[in-house]
């Protein structure tokens, strides 16, 4: 199914037919308070408030996410929370490729050690 009416309000918006932040209002007014929570969520929009006083030992490099499991970039240059942020930096082939069927300073883990744990900020 396409988004035609979706599209359309879009190209409205670019073309200054529309104004965005009278898009934004009419489409949160519209929605229930359950599809915005959900909307919210999906898109991490409060996922600071949500976590300001959970620890994290590592940080992604990508997206700035706190994160105590991820990828590990060599030996530690790095750190990727998710494939999405892994991938904008490494094909699959090139992950595996350092990786290196483990023996390599490329890897996925989980840290646990709660001295290194810092608050996300």
């Amino acid at each position: 199914m396409t988004r035609q009416a979706t599209n359309r309000i879009l190209e409205m918006v670019e073309c200054g037919l529309l104004d965005k932040d009278q898009v934004i209002l009419a489409c949160l007014k519209y929605m229930s308070e359950d599809e915005v929570a959900d909307m919210a969520h999906a898109n991490e929009f409060f996922f600071a408030e949500e976590n300001e006083d959970e620890k994290y030992a590592r940080t992604c490099s990508e997206c700035g996410k706190g994160m105590n499991e991820g990828y590990c970039f060599d030996g530690g240059r790095a750190y990727y929370c998710s494939d999405e942020c892994l991938h904008k930096h490494f094909t699959p082939e090139e992950w595996e490729e350092l990786y290196d069927d483990g023996e390599g300073d490329s890897y996925w883990t989980e840290w646990e050690d709660e001295d290194d744990e810092e608050v996300q900020s």
